[in-house]
């Protein structure tokens, strides 16, 4: 059993006509006249359209009907971005190291410190600028989302801190490179690439349903089965992937492969939740005012899952 409310208006409604003031009387100032469509019952109007001129120019009013539209597809093209860029990170580390003549590897940390041949005393890291640059990006990116819910927030801005601290503090130096920095903090990276993953996969487990009410029965089951696919196989698949390593000779590359299966799970994420979101038309709704929010009666049992997402709520 639930009950729906509404998000409080922030913004007024957002299908308001532009305003041409005109501005040539004597005075040079002409008040513009209050326009704005009837609001529906229940929706608080916070803004006015009214204003004057002022030095004969017209004040800047325009919040018009495809403002929100703009709004929601920065949203939509921000996760596109995190998807394809997580997707591209490992790629882009293995053609660099083709590209220079790297061997493959043992972990994309690894990247940070390679150069070749190894004995070369002219040391330049190709992979370095594209393995910090990418994190950095991909860290701030996380943190500047705004999540459905205080949980959902909190969780992406400790995955988007880790990923900044993967960048900052690297792992620790290959033997051939044993002067090429200290390992005394070596341990925050593999420390804060754990946090990041685990973090990522308990937003799609636990954070997904304040969106998915928005969805038919159908196709919200359906989007609910495919998050909890992915949550799994983030914790699941490295323990395949290692085995896969072990059966094919390659046991020592097997971090690498453990790695980018995480950053493919992640890419998978971020391009079910666009999907989701595209589909659901979620975001305009919060614009507009118009989206339900269902809590769960106090009496009522609250599941594992609904109680981790309402952590911080």
């Amino acid at each position: 059993m639930s009950a729906a409310g509404t998000i409080p208006q922030k913004f007024g409604q957002l299908d308001w006509l532009s305003l041409l003031v005109d501005c040539t009387g004597p005075s040079r100032t002409q008040a513009v006249p209050d326009i704005t469509p009837a609001v529906p019952a229940g929706v608080n109007r916070t803004a006015k359209t009214a204003g004057t001129c002022v030095n004969g120019l017209a004040p800047a009013i325009s919040l018009q009907e495809g403002d929100p539209k703009h709004i929601y597809k920065t949203y939509f093209w921000l996760r596109s971005g995190l998807c394809l860029l997580a997707f591209v990170f490992p790629v882009l580390l293995l053609g660099i190291g083709i590209w220079k003549g790297i061997p493959l590897q043992g972990s994309m940390s690894d990247y940070y410190f390679a150069f070749a041949p190894p004995t070369s005393e002219l040391r330049v890291f190709p992979g370095r600028v594209v393995f910090v640059g990418i994190l950095f990006v991909l860290g701030f990116c996380l943190m500047l989302y705004r999540g459905f819910s205080r949980t959902e927030n909190w969780a992406l801005n400790i995955a988007g801190l880790s990923a900044l601290l993967v960048a900052l503090f690297p792992t620790q130096t290959p033997d051939y490179c044993s002067n090429c920095g200290s390992d005394r903090y070596s341990f925050v990276h593999g420390t804060a690439a754990v946090v990041l993953f685990v973090c990522v996969a308990f937003v799609a487990w636990a954070c997904t349903e304040e969106t998915l009410v928005q969805l038919p029965d159908r196709t919200r089951r359906n989007f609910r089965m495919a998050y909890d696919a992915l949550a799994i196989a983030m914790i699941v698949a490295p323990i395949a992937v290692i085995a896969m390593t072990y059966i094919f000779g390659i046991y020592d590359k097997k971090t690498f492969f453990v790695e980018w299966i995480g950053i493919v799970t992640f890419s998978a994420y971020w391009a079910l939740k666009a999907c989701e979101l595209s589909m659901s038309d979620v975001e305009r709704k919060a614009l507009m005012g118009q989206l339900p929010v269902f809590r769960e009666v106090a009496t009522e049992k609250l599941s594992l899952r609904k109680r981790a997402s309402s952590l911080l709520d």
